[in-house]
């Protein structure tokens, strides 16, 4: 099989530490960590953006230099880089190949596929590590994802390490499935509050129970990956209380004795309530509800608890306020997970360190692009490559466009299905000069070419040259500079309602003042990426 794993950098190896580790084993709730049925040898690579933001494929080795690992049963594979230095806040992927004996079980966390994770099976699977092809999906059921339990290296940023269960993993519900929330990939509650702010190690389990985490029989391989970390984040004890009838104070003692065993600072979060349904707010066990509730009135006596279930509890009942928060009646939605967020300073109570800036995204339910959204763009006496230099979401995905030597107009333009007529709509998209000095303009006309808006922006000050329009247009808008040099542009844009639908898209480039038409010197370039429609 062959799996490609997404992943955020937050600060700059130096020593030469890049270290990348898989677990030929499993733990399965109840059942500790226990073997996958026969050894594995595995080859993994990266695919990751350096200091100058040109983009490496970097083959990852063994202890011994080997470009081939093999460990038996309930063993690490643990991968080296020396010269691995992703830049900080940009995003790189890890592509491993395996052959196992028997069966291979490595991660627990559900795969990030809409950010580039991917599972593929099948027998003469090609090698792509060592190469910048990445694995194409073929699964993406909910438990099922073969990905490292460790990626990082000696660093001066606080790590973290979640132990939990499935609300943190990420797993055994459909709704939280592939649903990427942030550009880190982030989905549990812990995840969502932390990432900004601090790499994670994941060791929770679907189904775990803090019971379960304080016998060290069952833990060894997950004790030692904590100790990898700083600081402890805890969110154990639905399970324990809600479906197996523990008590608080079992969970407390059970809990003290995982901690003292660890020995890391630990931070808690308090027990969401759960519900028979997504639609029924009706408590799934109001026997054993009263401890769930005592044992989130301990937490809550604890300084740095993050109070998760805050924002979803009503009263003294414990059931739902918002049925909109849970998914499947005992995991929460991103809007479930981040509705306490405000209440909660990470930097106050258990940061040290600032945000780290994982790249531009859209605000939620935008469907930004890349300007490699589809086929069809045509060029005029230029040139245009996809995919080709570093964008504001820290990945190379910005588009490059090239004039050549002729005396026209240099640029790209395309036919877009939108039904425009009596509607208002704004045109986003990020810009930068990359060779020479040109600017650029934004053209939208109507099927029949009549001009709606064009719009000529300075590259460099990120302002506007001039805008011009039929009736209905609202000037062009351009918000500074964002990141990287890169101009973010927003152009509102009101049609009347005879415009004709399907209209055109230009982006031409220009001179210093504005025109369009000039003699190209075959060199003179730009970037832009992100083109979206709202």
């Amino acid at each position: 099989m062959g799996a490609t794993t997404h992943a955020v950098s937050y600060e700059d190896c130096t020593d030469g530490s890049f270290q990348v580790w898989w677990w030929n084993g499993r733990a399965p709730a109840g059942s500790g960590e226990i073997g996958s049925g026969g050894s594995v040898t595995m080859r993994a690579s990266i695919r990751w953006i350096d200091a100058s933001e040109t983009e490496q494929v970097t083959r990852l080795v063994g202890a011994d230099g080997a470009s081939s690992v093999t460990v038996p049963d309930r063993e690490i594979l643990k991968f080296y880089g020396a010269g691995v230095r992703p830049k900080p806040g940009s995003h790189f992927w890890i592509t491993q190949r395996e052959s196992c004996t028997a069966s291979c079980v490595f991660s627990h966390g559900k795969a990030d596929y809409a950010n580039g994770d991917a599972l593929q099976y099948g027998d003469g699977l090609p090698d792509y590590t060592g190469t910048a092809t990445r694995y194409g999906n073929s699964y993406a059921a909910a438990a099922d994802y073969y990905g490292p339990v460790f990626i990082g290296c000696n660093g001066t940023r606080v790590t973290g390490v979640i132990d939990g269960d499935s609300r943190e993993a990420g797993v055994l519900t459909s709704a939280l499935a592939d649903t990427s929330d942030n550009l880190y990939g982030a989905r549990s509650e812990f995840g969502r509050l932390l990432l900004p702010y601090m790499a994670l190690i994941d060791i929770s389990v679907p189904g775990g129970t803090a019971k379960e985490m304080a016998d060290p029989a069952n833990t060894p391989i997950r004790d030692q990956l904590a100790k990898l970390a700083g600081r402890r984040f805890m969110g154990l004890g639905v399970n324990d209380i809600v479906f197996q009838g523990a008590t608080s104070a079992q969970v407390a003692a059970w809990e003290e004795t995982r901690r003292t065993r660890l020995g890391l600072p630990t931070t808690y979060k308090t027990i969401s309530p759960v519900v028979t349904s997504a639609t029924s707010n009706t408590l799934y066990s109001r026997a054993n509800d009263p401890a769930r509730q005592e044992e989130n009135d301990r937490r809550r006596r604890i300084s740095d608890t993050y109070d998760s279930a805050a924002s979803t509890e009503s009263g003294s009942t414990g059931t739902f306020a918002s049925l909109s928060y849970t998914s499947d009646g005992t995991h929460l939605t991103a809007a479930g997970d981040k509705a306490g967020l405000a209440t909660y300073n990470v930097l106050s109570k258990i940061a040290d360190t600032s945000a780290l800036n994982a790249g531009y995204q859209y605000a939620s339910g935008q469907a930004y692009q890349s300007l490699g959204l589809a086929d069809g763009w045509r060029d005029q006496n230029a040139s245009l490559q996809l995919l080709r230099f570093y964008s504001p979401e820290h990945k190379i995905t910005a588009a490059e466009l090239k004039e050549d030597g002729s005396s026209n107009r240099h640029g790209i333009f395309k036919q877009i299905p939108d039904a425009i007529a009596g509607t208002t709509q704004v045109h986003s998209f990020f810009a930068k000069r990359l060779s020479g000095a040109r600017n650029l303009y934004f053209q939208l006309q109507e099927s029949d070419f009549s001009a709606l808006v064009r719009v000529a922006i300075d590259l460099k000050s990120c302002t506007q040259i001039y805008a011009s329009g039929a009736v209905g247009l609202m000037p062009g808008k351009i918000t500074g500079v964002i990141e990287q040099e890169y101009c973010r542009i927003s152009i509102v844009v009101t049609a009347g309602s005879g415009a004709a639908p399907d209209p055109y898209v230009f982006f031409v480039m220009t001179d210093a003042g504005g025109d369009d038409g000039y003699a190209g010197d075959g060199a003179s370039s730009i970037a832009i990426w992100g083109y979206d429609v709202r």
